[in-house]
């Protein structure tokens, strides 16, 4: 699942993120095709299980800090940041991940699921002050 999961959302990832229409693509993707699908809740269901119970810890360590390694590698090949800015591209990505996660925490309590749309478009406006022009 896990696997799935993060090979699902490297193939939405475009070979450059220099723009924020790009960011933004990424990010309404990865939040669609990872996180709302039954193997992205899964998933976050078992990080939520991991919390509390050991075993199910030590399995899901390995495959995330691999995902994690992986998605700091892409970061820095596929995110652009400006060299003055405060934040590197790896920061952005875990920053993001960590945002998703929180989010898709409250979707059963949405009234409309657009709204998490409009969300992430507040974190790409955040996150393109860091983007290098």
């Amino acid at each position: 699942i896990v696997d799935e999961l993060f090979q699902r959302f490297a193939q939405a990832w475009p070979e450059q993120s220099r723009s924020e229409p790009e960011l933004r693509q990424v990010l309404h993707d990865a939040w669609d095709q990872a996180f709302m699908r039954a193997e992205g809740k899964v998933y976050l269901e078992l990080l939520h299980a991991a919390r509390t119970d050991e075993i199910i810890a030590q399995h899901m360590r390995r495959p995330a800090l691999r995902a994690l390694r992986i998605f700091g590698w892409a970061a820095r090949r596929r995110i652009a940041v400006r060299p003055e800015g405060s934040l590197s591209s790896s920061d952005i990505v875990r920053l993001t991940q960590w945002f998703l996660r929180g989010m898709s925490l409250d979707v059963s309590l949405a009234r409309d699921p657009k709204f998490f749309h409009t969300q992430i478009d507040l974190l790409v406006e955040l996150i393109a002050t860091q983007l290098a022009a």
